[in-house]
């Protein structure tokens, strides 16, 4: 009897309509959210939304923070190659790189920032990862190659020799001495060049039909210009014959670290360049002919390369 008595006196209480605190409570909580917004926003900052496109591709981050703008950047960057300060304008186009932009904005930067990479590499100037080398009696090209970690095409190209057989005790070059190292995105189907860790050039590739290439990490054992193809049951294709398959260079690949092992695979160009973005080969990485003849003098045997999902 008690107990009724007191279910029976609570219910009589009257209290505030539910109505009201609900709707008090989401005054709350719509003043806090305009509160936080106001108080963090960057003055002048833009309102510009995250795309489908970058929230599908996952190339918006884990934020939805604004999109920074880079205009000041780009176009100092653009005034200094038109003055042919090629490094200044690098910098400048790493410095916007480091930036929250749109994927098209990024995709021109990297543009930009492989042409003057290439361009910086091909040539005598000044770079900071170039080191001023005096040939030495005795001293060939491979051997300056090999002590400073580059390749005999790129020492000879950038230094401007016609015949690598004629170097003379006394000479000055300019030799590349910043590390390279290679990632290759099976599920972009792109190859990403970096020296001493920061962007130098992306490339577009062709990676294995059901997931055949091997992911993991490799380095470059083995560099053939104008390679035989083997095919699986022992027959050879020699460069040039319709069925190679490699097109006009060749890096063999070599697991390192804990990858399992797997052979035969590597980097190669292709005679049918329309296979480039997607996943068709048997486990190597296609590119496109005038892109593995610029890898390939670039990156020298022993170049590390990661191969992710």
């Amino acid at each position: 009897m008690a107990d009724d008595v007191h279910f029976r006196d609570l219910e009589d209480l009257k209290v505030p309509s539910r109505k009201l605190w609900l709707i008090l409570l989401a005054v709350i909580i719509v003043g806090a959210g305009l509160y936080r917004y106001f108080s963090t926003r960057t003055p002048g900052e833009k309102n510009d939304p995250v795309s489908v496109e970058e929230v599908v591709s996952g190339e918006s981050g884990e934020q939805f923070a604004a999109f920074e703008d880079v205009s000041a950047f780009l176009i100092a960057a653009r005034q200094m190659e038109t003055d042919d300060e090629l490094v200044l304008a690098r910098n400048k186009y790493w410095e916007a790189l480091a930036k929250n932009v749109r994927i098209k904005t990024r995709r021109e930067i990297e543009a930009r920032l492989g042409a003057l990479n290439v361009a910086i590499a091909d040539s005598p100037r000044r770079a900071p990862e170039k080191v001023e080398y005096v040939v030495k009696s005795g001293d060939s090209l491979k051997v300056i190659a090999r002590k400073h970690g580059t390749t005999v095409e790129l020492l000879q190209r950038s230094n401007e020799i016609m015949d690598p057989n004629r170097i003379m005790a006394g000479d000055r070059l300019r030799v590349m001495a910043g590390k390279f190292s290679i990632e290759v995105s099976k599920a972009r189907n792109d190859l990403l060049v970096l020296m001493n860790g920061k962007y130098f050039k992306r490339y577009g590739v062709a990676t294995g039909k059901y997931e055949r290439t091997p992911s993991g990490t490799f380095e470059i054992r083995e560099k053939t210009v104008e390679p035989t193809w083997w095919r699986p049951d022992g027959k050879s294709f020699a460069f040039g014959e319709k069925e190679n398959i490699l097109g006009t260079r060749w890096m063999r690949i070599l697991p390192t670290g804990d990858t399992p092992p797997a052979r035969g695979y590597g980097i190669h160009g292709t005679r049918d360049e329309t296979t480039i973005g997607q996943s068709v080969s048997a486990g190597c990485i296609r590119m496109r002919n005038k892109d593995v003849e610029e890898l390939y003098d670039l990156v020298p045997e022993g170049t590390p390369v990661t191969i992710t999902e």
